[in-house]
């Protein structure tokens, strides 16, 4: 019933308008042979998209067919399954004042990013799908952010409330001041990401420890800019419930033409991590609260980010980014965060690659792949014409499996892409 249902939405987009209602409606199509967990499959990949005024909504239905002609287990068994074809859907966009998206988010930080900072839930596409939910209200007075990691598997929740109490009043130095408070939780930490069958079958895991829960008050205000300098306070206060707290003051702005910039300094007690939902929670996330358990003193230590998008062939077509941290509890250490996504001859070509790590000692791990804080993804496409390309993809992330190895999980292949 639910394939027949899905071929039935594929046909009435392809046969509709674009134009209809005064709405874009887009639809493509790739035909790829890829290879996940070691298992060749054939690919069908269909992608309906329809945007209205500030409505957007994208789908991702895919079919994969192994050699006997047998659909991929836990794609299409569960009505849970045939949701996560849904890749995006959102009203709104960055800077509005509502903003509400539900689909596959590669990095999202609320507030400073002391307790959610640049988590993803997409790092296992296309293995697995997950349908998150970013809801984001922003007046002249107040505002609310709001994000889980799977709305059909609620366990995740941060929230952040903030004001504004000075808008209204002629001081021009204090306008901007902004004061958060935050909540964040996991109510089921012990859940590990599944790659089999059951991959869509969510289920609590009884031993997962209800303590996970942070409660966090913050405090910004942009400074007057200096000549290229512009800057902005921040000062945060988090608290793990009934385990330890921390205080981190810093400044983030950018300098015009040269890079963004942020630094803070951080000084916590014993039975904390700064930014627990961090970009590899998902893959951690049973260990997590174990490692937060073992810290045996406190911490004071500084935070450094420089990031920059350049304009080398195209126009925004590579991103750096750096990290580097350093406290008295733990070795000096990197993350290490590159994009490159650019046409070339003529745009016939196009190739884009992201590599990102974490937690790099030395020179010689940023080499090292076979780690949880690793991630890998490269795509080369020929283009044949302004509506069909012929690509060639390879993703490769890390998990743990039952019996708590690092295990590489890998898609390759290649795929032809049509648009309509």
């Amino acid at each position: 019933m639910f394939k027949k249902n899905i071929f039935f939405i594929i046909l009435f987009l392809f046969l509709i308008n674009k134009s209809a209602f005064g709405s874009e409606i887009n639809f493509g199509a790739e035909v790829a042979t890829v290879a996940i967990d070691e298992v060749s499959y054939t690919r069908f990949i269909f992608f309906p998209q329809f945007k209205h005024k500030n409505f957007e909504l994208e789908m991702k239905i895919n079919m994969d067919f192994d050699k006997k002609f047998k659909l991929r287990d836990g794609e299409w068994e569960t009505w849970q399954a045939v949701v996560n074809k849904l890749k995006k859907i959102s009203y709104g966009k960055v800077g509005d004042k509502l903003l509400v998206t539900i689909g596959g988010f590669d990095k999202i930080s609320i507030g400073h990013g002391t307790i959610l900072h640049q988590f993803s839930n997409n790092a296992y596409a296309p293995t697995i799908q997950m349908q998150g939910l970013y809801f984001n209200l922003d007046t002249d007075f107040f505002g609310i952010e709001y994000f889980t990691e799977n709305i059909l598997d609620l366990d995740i929740h941060v929230a952040r409330f903030f004001v504004k109490p000075l808008t209204k009043f002629n001081i021009k130095f204090l306008k901007g001041l902004n004061i958060g408070f935050t909540i964040a939780t996991d109510d089921d930490d012990k859940h590990q990401v599944k790659s089999d069958k059951e991959k869509y079958k969510f289920t609590d895991n009884p031993e997962s420890n209800p303590a996970v829960t942070l409660y966090g008050i913050d405090v910004e205000l942009p400074l007057p800019s200096i000549s290229i300098l512009s800057w902005t306070f921040f000062w945060d206060y988090n608290v793990f419930n009934n385990k330890g707290e921390s205080i981190t003051v810093g400044l983030s702005g950018r300098i015009d033409k040269l890079f963004n910039w942020k630094y803070g300094f951080i000084n916590s007690s014993k039975g904390y991590l700064d930014k627990y939902f961090d970009n590899y929670y998902l893959a951690d996330r049973a260990n997590k609260f174990t490692k937060l358990e073992d810290t045996r003193t406190g911490l004071m230590g500084m935070d450094f980010t420089i990031w920059q998008n350049f304009s080398i062939v195209g126009k925004n077509d590579l991103t750096v980014l750096i990290r580097y941290q350093a406290s008295t509890r733990e070795r000096a250490k990197f993350d290490f965060f590159l994009n490159i996504d650019r046409s070339m001859l003529f745009n016939r070509f196009e190739a884009s690659f992201t590599y990102s790590k974490k937690n790099i000692l030395n020179f010689e791990e940023v080499f090292t792949k076979k780690a949880l804080d690793t991630m890998i993804k490269a795509t080369f496409a020929i283009v044949i014409s302004k509506k069909s390309s012929l690509v060639l993809f390879y993703t490769k992330t890390f998990i743990k499996n039952d019996m708590d190895n690092v295990v590489g999980q890998e898609a390759t292949g290649v795929q032809t892409k049509i648009n309509f």
